[in-house]
C-alpha cells in the first residue's frame, strides 16, 4: 500500500539513496544537471520524501557555481512561532521547481505547488527522481504544472536484473590470467623516447601488442609507460591475474616496494602504477634480461626512432 492509497507490486525506499552520502551527492548532481537549462530561484517540495533532495540541490549547486536556494513545504503550518508552512528565503514572484522523490498519483508534489504559489512563488514544473507512472503527470498537467523524472518505474524495473555483469561472468569462468612484457627506449636519456608493451596469454601465444613515441622524456620514464600502457591493455581484455615481466631493475623493484622512490619526475608514475595494480586480483613482476624482453624492447626503439624522424622532419619544414 503506497502513501497515496494505490497499491503496488514493488515498493521503491527512495531514502535509503537520498539519505546516504554517496546517493545523495549523486542525486544532487543529478537534479542540478537536469535544472542547468533552466536554472530556477530555488527548489521545493513536501517533507519529509524532498527534504533530502532539496539539501542534496542546494548544496551541489553551491559548488558548481550554480546556487539554487531550497525551501521545506510543512505538511501543516506551524502552530507556534511565525506559523509558516515555508520554510527557507521565500521572495514573492521567485520561480521555484518543486522535487519529489517517488511521483505516483502527482498529489503530494501538487500540495506543495500550491502552497508555494499561495506564498507567491511562480511554480510551473515537478521534477521527481522516480516516476512510477500511475497518474501523475495527469493530474499535475490538469493543475498546470510538468512532469520530469529522472528514472521511471520501467526503467528501474529494466535494470533490476540485468543479468550477469562480464567481471561476473569472469569471475566464474575463473582467473584470467595473461603474461606482459614491456620496455622503454630514450635515445639519448633523456631524448626522444618511445614504449612497447606485448601481452601473451599462458600458453605463450601473443595476444596484443602496441607501441608510442612519448616525446623527451628518460629511459625511467618511458619503461613507467610502458608498464601502465600495458596493465590499461591487459585489464581492457579481463585479465585478473597478470605477470609483468620487464628488463629495468628500477621500475620492478619500485613496483614492489623493494626500492624507495626518489626521483620526483617518478613518484606519480609510481603511484598510478600501484593504483593499477589494485585494479587485479593479482600481479606478479619479474626481473629478466634484455634479451628475454627483446620484443617489446624492439617495439620501444622503433616508436622513439620513428618520433625522432618524424620531429626532425617537421623542424625542415
Amino acid at each position: 500500500m503506497l502513501a497515496s492509497g494505490a497499491r503496488s507490486p514493488y515498493y521503491v525506499d527512495a531514502r535509503r539513496v537520498t539519505l546516504s552520502s554517496q546517493g545523495s551527492r549523486l542525486v544532487g548532481e543529478l537534479i542540478v544537471d537536469a535544472l542547468q537549462d533552466h536554472l530556477p530561484d530555488a527548489v521545493g517540495g513536501l517533507s519529509l520524501g524532498a527534504d533530502p533532495l532539496v539539501t542534496a540541490t542546494t548544496v551541489v549547486g553551491a559548488l558548481q557555481g550554480r546556487p539554487v536556494d531550497g525551501l521545506l513545504v510543512r505538511k501543516e503550518a506551524k502552530s507556534h512561532g511565525t506559523g509558516r508552512r515555508v520554510e527557507g528565503p521565500l521572495r514573492r514572484g521567485m520561480t521555484v521547481v518543486v522535487l519529489e522523490d517517488t511521483a505516483t498519483t502527482g498529489s503530494s508534489a501538487l500540495e506543495a505547488a500550491e502552497a508555494l504559489r499561495r506564498e507567491g512563488a511562480r511554480v510551473e514544473r515537478v521534477l521527481a527522481l522516480l516516476d512510477r507512472e500511475q497518474g501523475a503527470a495527469k493530474l499535475l498537467a490538469e493543475n498546470g504544472l510538468g512532469l520530469n523524472s529522472l528514472f521511471t518505474m520501467e526503467e528501474l524495473i529494466e535494470q533490476a536484473d540485468p543479468g550477469p555483469t562480464p567481471e561476473a561472468e569472469a569471475a566464474e569462468a575463473g582467473p584470467k590470467k595473461a603474461i606482459l612484457q614491456c620496455d622503454g627506449s630514450s635515445l639519448s636519456n633523456p631524448g626522444p623516447a618511445g614504449l612497447g608493451y606485448v601481452l601473451y596469454d599462458e600458453s605463450g601465444e601473443e595476444i596484443e601488442s602496441g607501441s608510442r613515441y612519448l616525446g623527451k622524456a628518460t629511459n625511467n620514464v618511458a619503461e613507467y609507460e610502458a608498464l601502465l600502457m600495458g596493465m590499461t591493455a591487459a585489464k581492457r581484455l579481463g585479465v585478473t591475474d597478470l605477470t609483468v615481466r620487464m628488463d629495468s631493475q628500477l621500475v620492478v623493484k619500485q613496483a614492489t616496494g623493494a626500492y624507495r622512490v626518489k626521483e620526483p619526475s617518478l613518484r606519480p608514475l609510481y603511484e598510478r602504477v600501484q593504483r593499477a595494480i589494485a585494479a587485479f586480483d593479482r600481479v606478479r613482476f619479474e626481473h629478466v634480461l634484455r634479451e628475454r624482453n627483446s620484443r617489446a624492447d624492439a617495439l620501444a626503439f622503433k616508436a622513439a626512432q620513428s618520433g625522432r624522424r618524424q620531429a626532425s622532419t617537421s623542424q625542415k619544414k
